[in-house]
């Protein structure tokens, strides 16, 4: 009797699992038909629907106006100013450099350059060949413009072994 009573529980579960495995199954289709339509519908729509018209502007020449525009800087050839160092900075310039030898200084904000002649520079002569000028630039100090003026000044004349009191033969 045991036997049965516990046969009998095993069917009603096997019964039972059955049941709810088709009531998933039914219900998974129900949901998939349902997802399936309204993806259907979505396409058809699209499909109806007409591409939005563009509207496209045709390039035309630009409008000639009677202004003339300055040319670029950068295409001017530079010419030395020498205005372009105060006094002040000229005259510790002056005192390092002959500009009769062709020295020329150059102070823009904090950049400051010396253009040295190609005769009296000790650059390599594929750098002068390259480049054609041979010019020092230093930062200066913002604190202390004419300390800092004054130091590479010194520095650049010993490096060329230049003495500002020989007249050169040029």
């Amino acid at each position: 009797m045991k036997k049965t009573k516990v046969a009998n529980q095993d069917t009603e579960k096997v019964v039972a699992l059955e049941k709810s495995l088709t009531d998933f199954q039914t219900a998974t289709e129900d949901k998939l038909g349902k997802i399936v339509g309204v993806l259907e519908t979505l396409s058809q729509q699209i499909a109806e629907q007409k591409p939005k018209e563009r509207n496209v502007m045709m390039a035309t020449a630009p409008e000639k106006v009677g202004k003339v525009y300055a040319s670029h800087p950068s295409a001017e050839p530079f010419k030395h100013n020498l205005d372009i160092l105060s006094p002040d900075y000229q005259a510790i310039f002056e005192k390092y450099f002959d500009m009769t030898d062709g020295f020329i200084g150059n102070l823009r904000g904090v950049e400051f350059k010396i253009e040295v002649p190609l005769n009296l520079s000790n650059a390599i002569d594929a750098y002068k060949d390259y480049y054609k000028k041979d010019i020092r630039c230093k930062n200066l100090d913002g604190n202390d413009i004419e300390g800092s003026m004054e130091a590479y000044c010194k520095l650049v004349c010993q490096n060329l072994k230049y003495n500002r009191k020989l007249v050169l033969k040029i």
